[in-house]
């Protein structure tokens, strides 16, 4: 997380590590009669090996630099302050002009005082208490993905009461993104034959079916994203049909002011990822980026 906005590269790594974590879960976490990952034989063997990891960089990978910047800054949304000392913070909570708020006006807490509907004075009541219950549940836990498999269950609507309860998974996940390195594959009717496929930050199906496929079971985006579909007429931000959920990345805390007025006009489910899911690929990302970079500065050494 950073103060501004998370850098490019950051935040695709992290969601490119975070939806392989959550395919790679919901494919192999479990199963029953007939539902095992289309790989079995391989992943039972690679789950025989012991991992080995560098006691050294799974301490550094704990290192959250930029927690006391966060903590700042939900601190002062909660206030209602929504500037930064730099007066750098992007607002995001002017939605189209629906909803305004006189940032210059405001008590000795830093309360906003003039807010221009009593629609925008609940929502932000809303804001308050998403941000605040997001930043109690942040922390780490090494099995939240338990819990995330099972949330993603019960989105899927094409799963039917049965399936659910009997905990079984899911036999393959496809994970598509919008870099545009499927053109002229002809993969789309494989990506398709898989049981649950997950697309990344809105990547366009239309009119090319052939190459990317059509079917979609989560839209897995980034803040900034669901920020530009709030200046939409409600909030539309469904490529894929209304009927699929989302599942959002925080990238900037004021975020949050988007989500409350976009979740009550979405429907389909739009659920922000679980902080604790959150530090798990953050911690994944730093400690392999690490592992790699120390590793190449031993070979180029000895160069």
């Amino acid at each position: 997380m950073m103060k501004a906005t998370v850098r490019p590269i950051f935040s695709a790594v992290f969601i490119i590590a975070a939806t392989a974590t959550l395919c790679f879960r919901i494919m192999v976490s479990g199963g029953g009669g007939g539902r095992e990952f289309l790989s079995w034989n391989y992943v039972g063997e690679a789950q025989k090996l012991t991992p080995v990891f560098n006691e050294t960089l799974l301490r550094f990978a704990a290192i959250d630099l930029a927690e006391d910047s966060l903590r700042q800054d939900v601190e002062q949304l909660v206030d209602g302050n929504f500037r930064t000392m730099d007066g750098s913070r992007q607002r995001s909570f002017l939605w189209s002009g629906r909803h305004r708020i006189d940032i210059r006006a405001r008590s000795a807490r830093g309360v906003p005082v003039l807010l221009r509907s009593p629609e925008f004075y609940r929502l932000w009541l809303d804001f308050r208490r998403y941000l605040q219950t997001w930043w109690r549940n942040r922390r780490f836990q090494s099995d939240v993905m338990s819990d995330m498999v099972n949330t993603v269950k019960i989105l899927n609507t094409g799963v039917n009461a049965t399936a659910r309860k009997s905990g079984l998974k899911y036999k393959t996940c496809a994970v598509v993104g919008n870099s545009g390195i499927l053109l002229k594959s002809d993969l789309g009717s494989l990506i398709d034959s898989h049981e649950f496929v997950i697309r990344l930050n809105n990547a366009r199906t239309g009119g090319f079916e052939r190459n990317v496929g059509s079917k979609t079971s989560l839209s897995f985006v980034n803040s900034n994203i669901l920020h530009l579909c709030a200046r939409r007429e409600g909030c539309f931000c469904h490529p894929y049909g209304e009927k699929v959920p989302i599942m959002m990345y925080m990238c900037q805390m004021i975020h949050f002011l988007d989500y409350v007025v976009c979740n009550s006009s979405h429907k389909s489910p739009l659920l922000i990822t679980d902080p604790r899911f959150d530090i798990l690929c953050a911690r994944i990302v730093k400690y392999y980026s690490a592992s790699r970079y120390a590793s190449c500065y031993v070979i180029c050494g000895d160069l």
